[in-house]
């Protein structure tokens, strides 16, 4: 017999803070990329290829993270989803074994 610990609300609270983090790396990655197409306009010589390289490096590690952050969203958001619809299943299998149970005179079908 399997044993939930956790309930939609707890998936919904963690999609929440997911959003945020997601919010936040899109903010790093918008910053990264106005970083990266100034660059040249601010700096010259040999470091300005050596911190473009560096730029371009925390570019691809902010998409990785921003991919993996909605992948698992993803993932709660279905849980989630399939949480609540379990539930909604089971209260209206109750309600109309209460009803059987009440048409058949059954005491405590209520």
């Amino acid at each position: 017999m399997a044993i939930l610990k956790f309930t939609a609300t707890v998936y919904e609270q963690k999609i929440s803070t997911l959003e945020s983090y997601a919010a936040q790396l899109q903010t790093h990655l918008d910053n990264l990329q106005d970083y990266k197409n100034q660059l040249f306009e601010v700096w010259t010589g040999e470091e300005s290829a050596q911190y473009l390289k560096l730029i371009t490096d925390y570019i691809v590690s902010c998409k990785t993270a921003l991919e993996r952050v909605n992948g698992l969203r993803t993932i709660y958001q279905n849980v989630s989803n399939d949480m609540n619809k379990t539930k909604a299943l089971i209260d209206s299998n109750i309600d109309e074994a209460k009803s059987i149970a009440k048409s058949l005179g059954i005491d405590g079908a209520e």
